[in-house]
């Protein structure tokens, strides 16, 4: 199950994402709680369950967080992660964390991954400026603008808790983050991916 799930979902680039993240911000997630709020299988958050207080990942896909757990034993011998299936959109107020670590849904991903979450989100007046689309139907929005939309919903409700949020955003689907109390502090290019640090203005 395990080289089957890896063979459909490579995780070579968000493992170097990881290792990244751990060593440049090593102090900034050192006994903390970390949130992934759209935490796929994982990479991103289980090489950091050594170095944090606990790690949550949470994923409207129930398979993809039972690759997530196998893929925990799989690389650390041991599930510790609290692994969670639901929306993030619902589930972020009632979860405590300190810092979130999160790679946004690709809109490659769309015809799999949070369609219940695409078609029960509707787009604020603010949203569709941003986005450049008209605000009703809520269907003219394309892959890019859901994943854009449903990303920001949840990143703005995190960070209302957040010490910091820091935001794999892979070049290719680019997803572009619109906090309210954080701002881009930094932002590294690494393996075809920007590493964005957002931090409270």
């Amino acid at each position: 199950m395990v080289q089957y799930a890896w063979k459909l979902h490579p995780q070579k680039n968000s493992l170097k994402h990881a290792e990244f993240i751990k060593n440049k911000y090593y102090q900034l997630l050192k006994d903390k709680i970390i949130l992934d709020p759209f935490c796929g299988v994982g990479t991103l958050i289980i090489p950091l369950k050594s170095i944090a207080k606990k790690v949550i990942g949470i994923d409207i896909e129930a398979k993809y967080i039972e690759w997530a757990k196998e893929y925990e034993k799989y690389l650390t011998g041991h599930n510790s992660i609290e692994w969670i299936v639901g929306n993030s959109i619902e589930l972020v107020d009632q979860i405590n964390f300190d810092i979130v670590i999160t790679s946004p849904p690709s809109p490659i991903l769309y015809a799999t991954y949070l369609p219940s979450v695409f078609r029960d989100t509707k787009l604020s007046s603010s949203e569709a400026k941003r986005i450049g689309k008209p605000k009703h139907p809520d269907n003219a929005m394309g892959k890019k603008d859901k994943c854009f939309l449903v990303t920001n919903k949840v990143l703005r409700k995190c960070e209302k808790k957040a010490e910091a949020i820091i935001v794999v955003n892979q070049k290719k689907g680019y997803v572009p983050v619109y906090l309210e109390r954080m701002k881009l502090v930094e932002k590294h290019e690494i393996a075809n991916s920007w590493i964005e640090l957002y931090l409270k203005i």
